[in-house]
């Protein structure tokens, strides 16, 4: 659990008192000023600005104590996910080959590095 171990936290994202996705911060280093941030959307809740909206509030609760740069690996295929990225600032940093293990476990996928910096 990334909150036990301080390197990290997680979010519910809540629609009327339900559940729409999940933001999580981990793999944060405050020496580095690093963090990785994940995502999840419920299917009915996609393509309504939700997700964006948690992605960038988690982002910036990250940056308000330090100069954290996030990132997030998102498979190149997954287009929504990039998408989501992108809105809520993130910039394509590198591609990176065989990266992710493809959801059947079958094989890897490349995916793009995000990053988001924290104002100078």
């Amino acid at each position: 659990d990334s909150r036990a171990r301080g390197d990290g936290e997680g979010f519910a994202v809540l629609v009327d008192s339900e559940l729409a996705g999940l933001v999580n911060l981990h793999r944060t280093s405050t020496l580095h000023a690093v963090g990785s941030i994940g995502y999840w959307v419920g299917a009915a809740y996609t393509r309504k600005g939700i997700m964006t909206t948690a992605v960038g509030a988690c982002a910036e609760i990250a940056s308000e104590s330090t100069r954290y740069t996030g990132s997030s690996f998102t498979p190149l295929c997954a287009r929504a996910s990039r998408s989501v990225a992108e809105r809520a600032g993130f910039v394509v940093e590198s591609v990176m080959r065989d990266r992710l293990r493809k959801i059947d476990g079958v094989g890897y996928e490349d995916a793009a590095l995000y990053v988001r910096f924290a104002p100078s």
